[in-house]
């Protein structure tokens, strides 16, 4: 007979409780109480193999919440691992992140701390129909700087005008057979595009559209033709940072290009470059070389301009004042979203995205833009089918040079600065460790030891985001007094591709390049604060009648011919209009309503001003009334500097009160305008007779 102690011991069996009293028959012997103990050890290892250690992530270690990124979760990865830092695939208990990656728009989380590479609202500003509206508020009032986005109608709300207008152009120009491209309102990858040439081939659904003249003479390469994929990232939107990618991407159609005719308007391999469609074609070429195939990057078009004889540095540039006036465009009504979803009394993210932006070149190489992606595609794959319904998914080394360096790029510039510089002390005190040490190394030995490595994190932290420097493309070149040259020729453009993590692919667009240049266009994100301002009910983004009457009564604008009554009728009359535009929302008057208002009131407030210093001028006066000059100045300089006009008001009212009394503050707003502007044309006439 075994005895007790031989016995299979069972982790989950219960261990016996312990009894305060013992009768002499019930006393332990002691192999049973080493029995005991053994199950009692058993069942307490186990349960502590049980309980999941709690992993501590040191400090200076930044993390990366990728459980939302979709399929952009590879690259993302990608890059995390490259630089050393921390990733969590299925997101952090204490949503603790640093920066927060997502795939759909910024309401699909509940992150309050960090960075999130999504702003809220730009996923519908985005779309065809806003940003039409967008472009064309700013067309309104800066018409000779807006020539880049082609003339659009809203389908089906402004089909009677778009037909009376190709009617029109008939009459006028009997020949002239232009081609007009429908678009869905919410459509991607070219799903749902089709060419039509009379209003009424248009296929009215219960979608919304928008029809554009479509550019029938685009600039061709091989008889292709093609668009670019420009990456444009927003670091912040207060104060505004705007960065841009010198990479990009030149998708072409896999049809030779003929002019648009009735019997070629339904050949989408022809006329459309989106890659989802043309990847179907059996032409479509897919390469390793990024100078030929269906996709290239933006480094080896601008190589073949150069070959051609065409200035590719002087097409570059207007491409970046598209990209720069595209975000002009959309920041005013991002700037109300983000307010809304984010005040500055409530704790939350901070936010960065990086926008797709596709453009086409005409034939004298003049860029438009056709439309923004809010979450342009980086995958570094494509599929291809090996078999009938096998898939498999094969690796791009194009898509990978091109997107790489910018998601890398972006990851740095939005993490935490503490943290990279502590990461970087860290790499110099290990590096003077391996310099101590190697001194007490033979020689021999420290010959064939390579120097220390800056890790990539720290080599990206040294970088200058700020501009983009010409001198520094000396490095990429060979240098021939060293009589080392490079294994493949640097092209000679001055945006050369990225194929080394010591090239920075970023750099900053506004302010940096363009500081204080274009500031002027910015002059209706100040009509952001104000709405928000008289908005009343925050949650909406919607203004009511009440909203509506507050904002002219506390910016004192119901005098000099604009009554109680006439505010009422414009407020009924802006409501409808845009709420027969918008059949969706709630009611009461959107921002793009709200900007007509602001219009309206500075035509017959300022009569005697163009229409964009009119509008400054309205501005400049709502903000005096509402103290934004003395309390909440806007970070860049408005049109009319609020201090000199409040010193000029002073001086007036102690030198001459009673002319003071008789002009009224619009009236002196007006009057400053034009000594302003008198003053600055004596001085350059001055400067000219100098000269």
């Amino acid at each position: 007979m075994s005895s007790p102690i031989s016995k299979r011991l069972d982790p989950l069996e219960e261990v016996p409780k312990k009894t305060k009293k013992k009768d002499a028959s019930q006393k332990e012997s002691k192999e049973q109480r080493q029995l005991r103990h053994r199950k009692e050890n058993m069942q307490r290892y186990t349960r502590k193999a049980a309980v999941k250690k709690k992993v501590f992530t040191p400090k200076h270690v930044i993390t990366v919440d990728t459980s939302k990124a979709k399929y952009n979760q590879d690259i993302v990865r990608l890059c995390v691992k490259e630089l050393g830092w921390k990733e969590y695939p299925y997101g952090k208990k204490d949503g603790s992140c640093d920066i927060y990656w997502h795939c759909n728009g910024f309401n699909d989380t509940d992150v309050i701390s960090g960075r999130v590479n999504k702003f809220p609202g730009m996923d519908e500003l985005s779309k065809k129909i806003e940003l039409t509206r967008a472009m064309e508020t700013m067309q309104f009032l800066f018409p000779d700087d807006y020539t880049f986005y082609p003339r659009t109608w809203l389908l089906p709300q402004q089909l009677t005008e778009f037909a009376a207008e190709v009617n029109l152009k008939r009459r006028r120009h009997p020949k002239l057979k232009t081609t007009y491209i429908v678009k869905p309102d919410g459509g991607s990858q070219g799903d749902g595009i089709y060419l039509i040439r009379d209003p009424n081939d248009y296929m009215l659904t219960h979608k919304s559209h928008v029809v554009q003249e479509y550019i029938d003479r685009p600039f061709l390469l091989e008889k292709y033709k093609f668009d670019l994929r420009i990456y444009v990232m927003l670091l912040s939107l207060e104060p505004l940072e705007i960065y841009i990618s010198k990479e990009g991407m030149a998708r072409f159609c896999t049809v030779p290009y003929e002019a648009p005719k009735v019997k070629n308007l339904h050949e989408a391999y022809m006329h459309l470059t989106n890659y989802s469609l043309n990847k179907h074609s059996t032409t479509y070429v897919h390469t390793e070389n990024q100078h030929d195939g269906s996709k290239r990057t933006l480094s080896s078009v601008w190589s073949k301009l150069d070959s051609m004889g065409h200035d590719s540095d002087q097409i570059w540039k207007e491409i970046e004042l598209v990209a720069l006036k595209t975000v002009f465009a959309l920041a005013p009504e991002l700037r109300v979203e983000y307010k809304a979803e984010i005040p500055e009394e409530k704790s939350g993210p901070g936010c960065f995205q990086i926008l797709g932006l596709d453009i086409l070149l005409t034939e004298d190489l003049q860029p438009i833009l056709l439309e923004v992606n809010s979450s342009p595609s980086l995958r570094t794959d494509y599929e291809k089918e090996v078999a009938p319904g096998v898939v498999e998914y094969i690796h791009s080394p194009v898509d990978l040079d091109i997107k790489k360096p910018v998601i890398m790029e972006t990851l740095l510039l939005v993490a935490p600065k503490k943290k990279l510089q502590m990461k970087q002390r860290r790499s110099n005190r290990s590096s003077k460790k391996k310099q101590v040490d190697s001194l007490c190394v033979p020689v021999q030995d420290s010959i064939s030891q390579s120097p220390p490595v800056t890790p990539l994190s720290c080599r990206y932290l040294q970088r200058d985001y700020t501009g983009y420097e010409e001198e520094d493309e000396e490095d990429h070149h060979s240098d021939p007094s060293s009589g080392t040259e490079s294994d493949s020729p640097t092209p000679s453009h001055s945006y050369p591709g990225v194929h080394s993590p010591d090239e920075k692919v970023l750099y900053q667009l506004y302010p940096g390049r363009y500081s204080g240049v274009y500031d002027d266009l910015r002059v209706l994100e100040r009509t952001a604060d104000i709405f928000l301002k008289c908005l009343g009910v925050r949650s909406s983004l919607r203004m009511g009648p009440t909203g509506f009457r507050m904002f002219t009564r506390k910016c004192r604008l119901t005098t000099n011919g604009l009554s109680n009554a006439a505010v009422d009728i414009m407020f009924i009359e802006l409501h409808r209009k845009w709420e027969f535009l918008n059949p969706d929302r709630t009611t009461g008057l959107c921002f793009q309503g709200f900007l007509e208002a602001v219009f309206t009131i500075a035509k017959r407030k300022f009569r005697g001003l163009s229409r964009l210093d009119g509008v400054a001028a309205l501005i400049d006066y709502c903000e005096a009334n509402l103290n934004f000059g003395r309390h909440a100045r806007p970070t860049y300089l408005p049109k009319v500097m609020m201090a000199e006009a409040e010193d000029r008001l002073q001086q007036m009212s102690i030198s001459k009160p009673s002319k003071y009394t008789r002009l009224t503050q619009s009236d002196h707003f007006i009057e400053f305008i034009r000594q302003r502007n008198k003053k600055k044309a004596e001085q350059e006439d001055n400067l000219k007779s100098d000269g």
